[in-house]
């Protein structure tokens, strides 16, 4: 008798779960549609922890510590050191070394990265705080296909608008910079501010590495505890982390941690089986 009744019971909810599979094929598509744009979004954001390389040699003081200490807080996976002479196994590098050059076989270590579909950041500064980093972004820049890229000056002291492109962590759209530099050319790449502290060379844009991208700033201090941005530093880390080739709109809900994220998408998907469940027991009556 024990086994008549287990075995009914089998039929019985392997019918219920055709029913469900059924029902839930017939929910309206808009539904459909927005239970699984809603789980997507949230799954790819947990997707941009990266492993990142920071290279700190002739970094301003601090500026390595307090940047490692933001991107793990941001789910990567940071480690700091000197100018490498392999960068295998890494997703970014960011090198601070604002009062340096960038040639020999550090640049072609970098090359190799980028052409490999790596994401560089690299740190300038204004005039005259970076006699030598200044034209060496540029030399480097030329060496990758970019085109003449040139520094314009100082930058404004005011606040600047940050591109949609990079807003893709947060829509923290406003930054000022203290004592900064300003790209007067970008050559095939585009201002990621209003004034132009910040150029970016998305992916396809440099002939010599197609794969690879790269993002500028011309200032230090927002690595600074006294000018700290900790919300442009995620969006800058989120955009080089990200897929995207083109120019991409901010999130619909960028401020939310991945914790919501994941609890909104939950939230749909139960009201959608709470449908399902009240169209079956309307069927049944």
């Amino acid at each position: 008798m024990r086994r008549i009744t287990n075995h009914y019971t089998h039929r019985m909810l392997h019918r219920s779960s055709l029913k469900i599979a059924f029902k839930a094929h017939s929910l309206p598509r808009a539904w459909r549609q927005a239970i699984a744009a809603v789980a997507i979004a949230a799954c790819s954001s947990v997707a941009w922890g990266a492993n990142i390389l920071i290279v700190n040699t002739g970094a301003y003081a601090g500026t390595d510590s307090y940047l490692q200490a933001q991107l793990l807080a941001n789910g990567h996976t940071v480690t700091v050191s000197g100018v490498p002479s392999s960068v295998a196994g890494y997703d970014q590098v960011w090198d601070l070394g604002y009062s340096v050059d960038i040639s020999g076989a550090y640049a072609a270590v970098l090359t190799s990265f980028l052409q490999g579909g790596g994401s560089l950041f690299l740190v300038g500064e204004n005039p005259g705080a970076a006699p030598i980093r200044i034209p060496a972004i540029g030399t480097f820049l030329g060496s990758l296909g970019a085109g003449t890229v040139a520094v314009g000056g100082y930058g404004t002291a005011s606040p600047q608008t940050v591109s949609n492109m990079l807003l893709l962590a947060n829509n923290s759209a406003n930054i000022t910079f203290a004592g900064s530099g300003k790209f007067g050319s970008v050559g095939s790449g585009v201002c990621g501010t209003s004034d132009c502290t910040v150029a970016v060379w998305p992916r396809g844009s440099l002939s010599a590495a197609p794969a690879g991208r790269l993002v500028s700033v011309l200032d230090t201090n927002f690595l600074t505890v006294g000018y700290a941005n900790p919300p442009f530093i995620a969006n800058l880390a989120a955009y080089l982390a990200s897929t995207s080739s083109v120019p991409t709109a901010p999130k619909a809900i960028p401020s939310l941690t991945v914790g919501v994220q994941l609890l909104l998408a939950f939230s749909v998907l139960g009201v959608g089986l709470i449908r399902i469940r009240r169209s079956l027991r309307s069927s049944a009556t």
